[in-house]
Parts: structure tokens; C-alpha cells; sequence
């Protein structure tokens, strides 16, 4: 939507990719500057690898990733060294248990089960007497193995 609420029926990327034109239901057009982004393009592709927990395939279409592969791209992002511009995960303790928490419930909820499983692997690590997180890491796991977890191809814009 337009920021008034008008229904937008059509985007375009300008030929630079520095700005998107939107098209309004109602008739108005906007033209939206996009933030540039600095970084190398295969950090930004392991950054959109690590918070969808998808990756493209050979034919184009999206997949979700497997626990194991976003444990690798996690990996490699994290050997980057510290992006302040796009901070991971809080430094401190009880911070990063919060953060990883908020993270699973809302992964879980979008059935991104490679990310959920991800984060739940992490509060075991700083958890390991919940086994309530235990549950939902398996219920985690078994939504990215049998291919329902990662949420569908997209979203009509609104």
C-alpha cells in the first residue's frame, strides 16, 4: 500500500535500481528511493540466505534451505567479520536469549522451519534444561526435512 492506504496494482524497479515507481489503484504514482547497500554481493546473499532461510535453485525458484546449509551460510556470513550496518544478534547474554527467542516464534509462526531450527539450536546451547525447546526443534526440523517449512513462492503486493 501507498502510505495512505491506496492499494498499489503494479511496482517497477528503475533501470538503476536506485528507485521503485508504484502504481496506485486509484490512479497516483510514487516513486520510492531505495537504500543503497555497500556491501560485497555475496554478503548480501548469504544475509538473504541466513534471514529467509530459502535460496534459489537451479530453475530460479525459491527452496527452502536445509539445516545443515543455513548452519554454513550462517558460518561463512559470521567469518565476514561484524557488519554494524546490519547488526545479527545482540552481544549480551539474556539480550541474545530474547533475541533468539522473538526470532524462533516468528520463524515458526511464517513455517521457516530451517531459520526456526537455527535459533532453537541456539537457546539450547544457552538453554539446555528446556525441553520445551527441545520439541519445537524437532517439530522444527521435520518442517524443513519434509519440505513444508519456507512459506510459499511470494505475496501479491496489497
Amino acid at each position: 500500500m501507498h502510505g495512505d492506504r491506496t492499494r498499489v496494482g503494479s511496482v517497477e524497479f528503475h533501470p538503476d535500481g536506485r528507485d521503485l515507481l508504484t502504481a496506485g489503484m486509484d490512479g497516483t504514482a510514487r516513486i520510492w528511493p531505495l537504500p543503497t547497500d555497500e556491501r560485497a554481493a555475496d554478503v548480501v546473499f548469504l544475509h538473504a540466505q541466513v534471514l529467509s532461510g530459502r535460496k534459489i535453485d537451479e530453475t530460479g525458484g525459491e527452496v527452502p534451505l536445509r539445516a545443515g546449509a543455513l548452519a554454513d551460510a550462517w558460518s561463512r556470513l559470521r567469518s565476514r567479520g561484524p557488519d554494524p550496518g546490519h547488526p545479527v544478534a545482540p552481544p549480551a547474554s539474556r539480550t541474545r536469549v530474547a533475541w533468539h527467542r522473538r526470532e524462533a516464534h516468528r520463524l515458526e509462526r511464517a513455517r521457516q522451519g530451517p531459520a526456526a531450527a537455527w535459533h532453537l539450536e541456539r537457546l539450547l546451547e544457552l538453554q539446555p534444561d528446556d525441553p520445551a525447546l527441545a520439541a519445537r526443534l524437532a517439530a522444527a526440523r521435520r518442517m524443513a526435512d519434509d519440505g513444508t517449512g519456507g512459506g510459499g513462492r511470494g505475496t501479491p503486493l496489497r
